[in-house]
């Protein structure tokens, strides 16, 4: 029946990018960043966790998946996808704290790498650690810079640059993955404060199996301004997913 999932909670994933923001907020008053509340996995190493004389968690977490659901997984500026295996300098360009949050653009495995940003500057990661504990190739991560907001409001991000030259390019790209397969996708975006009275675009080639990434182009705020995107996405069956929601943080004036 449609509408059946309308309401229901939000991804365990964006859970855990909430509460880790908490825990980094709670920890920053401390002179500490602080590992987002996961449960650290008991069979695979690394296990997540503080990574020793590094601002940074890293590991294999364990996670349960109770409903369908479609999240943000990634989201960057410039070109959508890590290309090469060496050390990179992340940076989210905007004022204040984000959290930076690197995962598979995949459901599998459940690995994560949790490292703060601050006032858009660039933080030196090198990947060669997470894919070979993973087997991942630099393609299949995803990036989030996840900053704080109301407790009521969607989840708000800033683009992530992949190499100082994309760093002022004014394309960004969303990265969703949806636990099921979907039968169609359809998105908006519009400035938080103008309502939402943009036409829905509709995503050809949509996920054709649970956890296929699919990629959208994302229009980017201009200095110092916001832009809210809307997701709305059906199964296989025509059933509605949960709405997702998130604001685009722009860069700082």
């Amino acid at each position: 029946m449609p509408g059946v999932w309308a309401g229901c909670h939000r991804s365990i994933a964006a859970l855990a990018a909430i509460a880790g923001l908490l825990a980094a907020g709670a920890a920053g008053a401390q002179g500490a960043f602080g590992c987002a509340a996961l449960k650290p996995s008991a069979t695979q190493a690394p296990a997540y966790g503080p990574v020793a004389g590094q601002s940074r968690c890293e590991g294999f977490f364990e996670q349960s998946i109770a409903q369908p659901f479609v999240e943000l997984v990634s989201l960057t500026r410039g070109q959508p996808r890590l290309e090469a295996a060496g050390a990179v300098a992340l940076r989210a360009a905007a004022a204040g704290s984000q959290r930076l949050l690197i995962q598979p653009l995949a459901a599998a495995p459940f690995y994560r790498v949790d490292a703060p940003l601050r006032d858009g500057q660039p933080w030196t990661w090198d990947p060669r650690p997470m894919l070979v504990a993973t087997g991942l190739r630099p393609d299949e991560l995803g990036f989030l810079a996840l900053a704080a907001g109301a407790a009521e409001e969607p989840l708000r991000a800033v683009p992530v640059s992949l190499t100082p030259e994309q760093a002022d390019s004014d394309a960004g790209f969303a990265t969703l993955r949806a636990s099921v397969a979907l039968s169609s996708l359809h998105w908006r975006s519009y400035p938080p404060e103008a309502g939402a009275d943009a036409a829905w675009r509709a995503r050809s080639g949509v996920a054709s199996y649970a956890w296929q990434p699919v990629s959208l182009p994302i229009e980017l705020p201009a200095a110092g301004r916001a832009l809210r995107v809307d997701v709305r996405a059906l199964d296989a069956k025509g059933r509605t997913l949960p709405l997702l929601s998130f604001i685009v943080v722009g860069a700082q004036p």
